[in-house]
Parts: C-alpha cells; sequence; structure tokens
C-alpha cells in the first residue's frame, strides 16, 4: 500500500474522528441546554402540576398593579381557589389520589383563561388566578370577573377522579377582589381574597365571593374577642350561673351550671358566641375543667347540707375526644371526695356524627366512675337513634326550639311526645328546657316528663345565690 493510500485513510479516520467529536460537543450542548431549560422551569413553575409559582406569580402580580397606577381603566381582579374536601381525598386514597385531583384541577384552570391571565399554585389546595383588565369600571369589572369565577367553579366541579369507585370533584371556594388605581400593597390584596374565600367556606363552600370591609371588620372584631377571652380566663369576668330544673310537683330535683362571659366594654358577650370561639382558640379545655370544678365544689355543699340534687355540666365534644379527660375528672372527684354520680355530663349529639368508637369508650369510662350522661339539645341534630342502644346514657333533653312551640307548631310537638315516650321506653329521664308559659309545661308532663327547667320557674342566677338559696331551705327543713 502506498503512502498516498495511508495518507488518505488516515485522513478520512481523522474526519470521522472530528464528526464524532462535534456530534458529541452539539450532544452535550443540547443536553446541557435542556438541563438548564429543566432548571430554569423548576425555578419558575410548580413541580406537580407545572403552572406558575408564587414567585412568578408575585412578579406578574406586581406587574399588573403598577399598570392599576398608571391606567385609572385598567381594572383587573385577583381570585383565591380553594379545593374543598381536599383532606378526604388523601384519607381515601393518599397522597398520590391527591396530587392526582391537584393535576386535574391545574389542568382544569389553565385550559379555560386567557393567555394574557396568570395561574399559579400557592401551595397545597390553594391556587390563585390573576384575571388582567376584566372591565374599565368598577362595576363592570366585578361583573366580568365573577362570571369567571362561577364558570371556573362549574367547570372544576365537573373535573373529577376515582379512588376505588368513589368518584371525588373538584369542588372549590373561591375568593375575588379588584386591583385598580388606589390599591398597591399585593400582600392585602391576598389577605382579602383569603378573608372572602374563608367566608365561603364558612358558608358551605362551592361558592364564590368578593372581599368587602365587611369581612375584614369581622374578621378584626373576633380576633379582638379571641385575645379577650384569653384574658378574661381565671378572672371573675367568667362566672358561672345556674338555672334549677323542677319536677311536676314544683320541687328541686337538680340544677344545671351555665358558664357566661362579663366583657369589661361590651357587656354579656352570649355563650353561642364565646362558647365556639374558645374551641377555636382551644382554651375549651381550661372552660370546661373549670365547670367541672365549680360543679363538683357546689355539688359537696348541697351534700353537706342534705341536699341530693344532680348538677349538670356542658361538656365540649373535643373534652371528650381528648386522651386525659376521663383522667381528670377522676383525679377531681377523688380530689372533692364527690361520688360520680352527682354529676350529670350533658353532650350535645352533634357529636355522634363522628368519632363514635372514641366517644363510646370515654363515656363507658366516665359512667363507670358513676358520671350520668344525657344528651342535650336532643331533637334538633342528627343524631342516628340506633347510638341510643349502644351509649350509657341516662337522660335526654328536649331541646328548647322544640319546646317553644308547643302546642301550636305540630311538628315541634309531635317530636316533643315522641322523645318522652322514647325515653320512657329507654328507661331515661326526660327533661324539657326553654320552658315558658303553662301552657308548655303542662303538655309536657301530660306526656310524661320527668323534669323542666326553664324562664317559667327561675331564671340563671349566679352560682353564689343559689346555693345560698338552697342552704337556707336545708335550714328551714331542718327547723
Amino acid at each position: 500500500m502506498s503512502f498516498r493510500h495511508w495518507l488518505l485513510v488516515a485522513l478520512a479516520v481523522l474526519a470521522g474522528l472530528f464528526l464524532l467529536t462535534l456530534v458529541a460537543v452539539l450532544f452535550f450542548r443540547h443536553a446541557q441546554r435542556q438541563l438548564l431549560k429543566r432548571a430554569q422551569h423548576l425555578e419558575w413553575h410548580d413541580n406537580l402540576t407545572a403552572l406558575p409559582n408564587r414567585q412568578v406569580f408575585a412578579s406578574r402580580l406586581d406587574q399588573v398593579l403598577q399598570i392599576a397606577q398608571a391606567e385609572p381603566q385598567h381594572i383587573s381582579a385577583l381570585l383565591k381557589i380553594n379545593l374543598d374536601g381536599f383532606k378526604r381525598v388523601n384519607d381515601a386514597g393518599g397522597h398520590a389520589a391527591g396530587d392526582r385531583l391537584l393535576i386535574a384541577a391545574a389542568a382544569c384552570l389553565r385550559e379555560n383563561i386567557r393567555e394574557r391571565d396568570t395561574v399559579s399554585r400557592l401551595g397545597a389546595d390553594e391556587f390563585t388566578l390573576l384575571l388582567v383588565q376584566v372591565g374599565r369600571s368598577r362595576d363592570y369589572a366585578a361583573s366580568n370577573a365573577m362570571r369567571v369565577a362561577r364558570k371556573l367553579n362549574n367547570l372544576l366541579a365537573d373535573t373529577c377522579i376515582d379512588v376505588d369507585g368513589v368518584s371525588f370533584h373538584a369542588r372549590a371556594s373561591i375568593g375575588l377582589t379588584l386591583l385598580h388605581q388606589g390599591v398597591e400593597d399585593a400582600d392585602r390584596l391576598l389577605y382579602h381574597t383569603d378573608l372572602a374565600m374563608q367566608q365561603v367556606k364558612a358558608n358551605g363552600g362551592g361558592g364564590c365571593e368578593f372581599y368587602n370591609a365587611n369581612i375584614q371588620n369581622e374578621v378584626e372584631r373576633r380576633m379582638q374577642l379571641e385575645q379577650d377571652l384569653t384574658r378574661a380566663v381565671g378572672t371573675p369576668q367568667l362566672w358561672m350561673a345556674v338555672q334549677p330544673q323542677f319536677d311536676r310537683d314544683g320541687a328541686t330535683v337538680g340544677a344545671e351550671l351555665l358558664m357566661r362571659w362579663q366583657h369589661p366594654t361590651q357587656g354579656a358577650v352570649p355563650p353561642d358566641v364565646f362558647i365556639p370561639l374558645a374551641e377555636e382558640v382551644d382554651l375549651i379545655h381550661k372552660l370546661t375543667y373549670w365547670s367541672i370544678d365549680v360543679a363538683c365544689e357546689s355539688a359537696i355543699a348541697l351534700q353537706n347540707w342534705g341536699l341530693p340534687y344532680t348538677l349538670s355540666v356542658n361538656i365540649s365534644p373535643r373534652c371528650l375526644t381528648s386522651s386525659d379527660f376521663v383522667g381528670f375528672v377522676k383525679d377531681t372527684l377523688d380530689r372533692w371526695g364527690l361520688p360520680g354520680q352527682r354529676l350529670v355530663f350533658e353532650i350535645t349529639e352533634r357529636i355522634w356524627i363522628r368519632d363514635i368508637e372514641i366517644v363510646q369508650q370515654a363515656m363507658q369510662a366516665l359512667s363507670q366512675l358513676g358520671i350520668q350522661l344525657a344528651v342535650d339539645d336532643f331533637g334538633s341534630g342528627y343524631a342516628n337513634l340506633a347510638y341510643l342502644k349502644y351509649l350509657p346514657l341516662s337522660e335526654l333533653k328536649i331541646d328548647k326550639s322544640l319546646v317553644q312551640e308547643i302546642p301550636y307548631d305540630a311538628h315541634s310537638t309531635a317530636i316533643s311526645s315522641f322523645i318522652i315516650m322514647l325515653g320512657q321506653q329507654l328507661q331515661m329521664r326526660v327533661i324539657a328546657e326553654g320552658v315558658e308559659t303553662r301552657t308548655q309545661s303542662l303538655y309536657l308532663y301530660s306526656k310524661g316528663c320527668n323534669a323542666q327547667q326553664g324562664f317559667l320557674y327561675a331564671r340563671p342566677m349566679p352560682v353564689a345565690d343559689w346555693l345560698a338559696l338552697q342552704y337556707g331551705s336545708a335550714r328551714h327543713a331542718n327547723g
């Protein structure tokens, strides 16, 4: 083989190596660009849904706010979207099922907005949507934004995933607010949409509401009330009232302890306002434990005077499902040297629709301590009557909303009669609360009601005042 031939072979090999090197370099650079592109995408997008993330949304929101300041007729809208019942999806199918629903919801939102609008995932099951320039007047912009919100909500409600044969829909609660000249604070805008969205949740979910100042004022008032209630615990602002219970002969047979709050500036705060508040801010344990302690102290005094009355205490559902509650009750009874039979724990029937196994265990343990258990507000909720068979109950209390319509409302009258008959069949006492007229009283006693309480007999009074009356009666009876 000649030198010329070897030279040509060498050049061909070198050319091949050059081409291979060039291809490798180009491939490497392409892969590097793809990795960089992927990294940039991950930096600015949510990894699960591929929607723009919080940083992108914040930047876009700032841009729209700047435009709104310069152009008065440039009115946009901000929406906060939160999926209803998302926890149920995770509970039913695990986080993988929750992720599937989030991906489906994100696709629904992305595919049904304009190119100039921005939807992002803030985290968990919350999305934000920026609708750019939806009107040139606030009324028209608000109308357009609400129309879009309702359309998206309907589309989300049709979006679903299947978990073990059960369909879960991306039903949502949506809060809205407008972006216009004079509105500059992005954080406050998000806060406003969150308030509006929470209001939708409070109303049952599945709707759309605009933020308004009344919502904010209510939230701020509630937050102040929370702080005031926290400071009131352990002070004379919180005090215990008593409403006695009477049999058909007019003799006292027991009494119910009722918590009261005398606010220093607002006056008397209704229990149906501050009790739910106490549950939300986790003060209900302290208040319930305090009421049990007051009941024990009062029962000991009655016992020493030879009065066999039982005292009823309202027990929060949150306490009944607490792991240390039964232990606290036992320790308190031991400390006072009080038989458990002297106390009645009133439990609202609303608790029966959840945590029934935990409730049953706690009630059995309380019953073993001698505590009598009553169903409060019976007839006002949605309890399964079969639970009466399995729970150690000794008393049913007819809800005052039924009592106060006797005898003029046929339904309330019939339900009250049924409760009394049910109590008789199950060998439970039946007490009617909220009795205000002689007609109500006579009707209930004619049906076999065991005892009554209400304004007809006595209004709630401070514990000390009621105990003083009982002490005087006991001294008079003993000569």
